[in-house]
């Protein structure tokens, strides 16, 4: 029908998410090897914007979803993600932490 629309998205984190992997959507937004560089963020670079400093970001359930389990983020997967395997990859990432908190989501009901 001409007047639907799709759910508007409430969840906080996968708002969170969204807005980040927007930020480094276009390959010139991103960098690797450091969180950002001039106007160009890394994976978790782009969701540090989305808090309001590191330790609100290593506590949140966004980061959660890429899987961190050490507050040196030179340490965690997505810090490997982005800086060896690339950005198509940093992006999968993105995707699979969006679908994941949209499934624990629909879960709780």
């Amino acid at each position: 029908m001409p007047f639907d629309s799709a759910p508007v998205e409430t969840d906080s984190v996968v708002l969170a998410l969204m807005r980040a992997k927007q930020r480094i959507e276009d390959p010139a937004n991103w960098c690797q090897g450091e969180a950002s560089s001039k106007h160009r963020r890394c994976a978790i670079g782009a969701i540090e914007l989305e808090f309001l400093d590191a330790a609100d970001v290593l506590d949140s359930a966004a980061i959660e979803l890429f899987n961190l389990d050490t507050a040196d983020l030179k340490q965690c997967p997505v810090a490997w993600v982005n800086d060896i395997l690339g950005h198509a990859a940093v992006m999968a990432c993105y995707d699979r932490a969006i679908a994941l908190r949209r499934a624990e989501e629909a879960r709780r009901g």
